[in-house]
């Protein structure tokens, strides 16, 4: 057999190869619980959630809209930078108004929260409103979920309203306030039980979200109910709550997502008023646009075993161990239709696009990055590199939120400086070995087996049948 070597040899181009059969093999699904759990870590002090809030107020699409902010204080002003996988005038129109908002609240020393929370509002409901209605339907989804009278497993409104019913009268739990949501709580209970106050916050949310028509819904009405989210989704008692009944992960982090648009106000609001010094930096606020490269449309070998015969050998130096229908026997699902794409579109990430360009343009150190939903693996893979190029140097590092571990068809940037060269290299060795490990999963445990490679398949040579006739008597 010859080496697999008539892939294109240049290193980029043969990474969009992995990338892409990645994207359709390699998923993951507990995305849902793993932002549920840092939600939940709610450092007050914490600017990295307010980053991450902010990325999430700037995004106004439903689907494939992602942002990534950042900023850099000095003595007496703040530079905010940001980008999107799809930067446009409406969005830099929207930061703008958000930036003019944040610079009266620093030099209106009387201004209230509640004030600056409705103005804040209006602003984001009318920008984000179809991110925000998707996210108000799939609230409303959860909360009117059924099941079988048999099924016994808690994973419905009812079951979670019962859990916070039973907490309230269970001498055993303390129903001391541990959070910011939990003294929330308590003002909508009348006997000064956070339970009670949670009970009484999600029943009224089960109103809300099932009679309001979200299309003719206005922006105070959405801070109520997003407010009312915020007391739900972020209670401490749901961590509790989650280790014991995990399907109900999902109706608190779906709290939690529209909860969220109240908690970026908020936040923000706090930052703001922190001290005379941070209200001084405000009343300076600069935002600073970072544009998104152009889609990339790259062609595919559509052969994926190909692909895979190239990763094996630069990995390990043999000859693929598998047969195609060993890999299709575990990946057919994903793998089915891949040869159907020959071009595949790569979009840059915001992520990505806001740390090159910080680095090769302005020159700027890593800090804490806020993203407007978990990082995917690429991502995430890159940053390591950049951080693990930088540590050995013992240089400060870039800090991104979580990652969900999925692949998607990320473009590739153009680097200079030498820390994300690495991130580059870095990168490329993670999804080869992502690759071999999704063959080795393969390769049969009966390690008697045959190798692929010894023999050729029975459509290539005839058994010559004719020398060994069927006998043709009456039957």
């Amino acid at each position: 057999m010859d080496i697999p070597w008539e892939i294109r040899n240049e290193d980029n181009d043969f990474l969009y190869e992995t990338i892409s059969l990645l994207n359709r093999i390699a998923k993951v699904n507990d995305e849902v619980f793993k932002s549920f759990e840092l939600a939940l870590e709610d450092k007050r002090e914490s600017h990295s959630i307010l980053y991450s809030l902010l990325a999430l107020v700037i995004v106004s699409n439903a689907k494939e809209d992602v942002a990534a902010v950042t900023s850099y204080q000095k003595r007496d002003s703040i530079t905010f930078f940001y980008t999107k996988n799809d930067l446009s005038e409406s969005t830099v129109d929207h930061v703008e108004k958000l930036a003019s908002l944040a610079k009266t609240a620093a030099r209106d020393t009387k201004m209230k929260s509640i004030d600056f929370n409705k103005a804040f509002i209006r602003h984001v409901f009318a920008y984000c409103k179809p991110k925000i209605q998707r996210r108000l339907s799939d609230l409303r989804d959860r909360l009117t979920k059924t099941k079988p009278p048999t099924d016994v497993v808690p994973s419905t409104y009812e079951d979670l309203l019962s859990r916070y019913k039973s907490l309230e009268s269970d001498p055993s739990v303390s129903s001391a306030p541990k959070s910011t949501a939990d003294k929330e709580a308590l003002h909508y209970s009348k006997t000064g039980n956070v339970f009670d106050g949670l009970y009484k916050t999600l029943r009224s949310l089960h109103q809300e979200v099932t009679t309001d028509v979200f299309g003719a819904l206005s922006a105070d009405t959405f801070l109520g109910l997003s407010m009312h989210c915020y007391v739900v989704g972020y209670a401490s008692a749901n961590l509790d709550i989650a280790k014991t009944s995990p399907n109900l992960v999902p109706i608190m982090r779906a709290c939690q997502k529209v909860g969220d648009y109240y908690r970026c106000g908020h936040r923000l609001f706090r930052a703001i008023n922190k001290s005379a010094a941070s209200r001084i930096r405000f009343k300076n606020l600069v935002v600073q646009y970072i544009a998104s490269p152009e889609e990339l449309q790259k062609e595919i070998d559509p052969d994926y075993l190909h692909v895979l015969e190239c990763v094996w050998w630069r990995r390990k130096g043999t000859f693929l161990p598998i047969t195609r229908g060993q890999f299709l026997a575990k990946y057919q699902k994903g793998i089915k239709q891949y040869g159907t794409w020959p071009t595949q579109k790569f979009v840059a990430h915001a992520e990505i696009t806001l740390i090159t360009e910080l680095v090769d343009k302005y020159r700027y150190t890593p800090t804490v990055v806020g993203v407007s939903k978990n990082c995917c693996a690429i991502c995430t893979a890159f940053v390591e590199g950049v951080n693990n190029s930088r540590a050995k140097q013992t240089l400060s590092e870039w800090h991104l939120p979580g990652s969900h571990g999925n692949h998607y068809n990320v473009q590739l940037p153009t680097v200079q400086n030498s820390s994300l060269r690495d991130g580059i290299e870095h990168l490329g060795g993670y999804l080869q070995d992502k690759l071999v490990r999704l063959i080795e999963e393969c390769i049969p445990a009966n390690t008697s087996e045959t190798p692929p490679y010894w023999s050729s398949s029975d459509t290539e040579y005839s058994p010559e049948g004719h020398h060994f006739p069927i006998w043709e008597g009456k039957y």
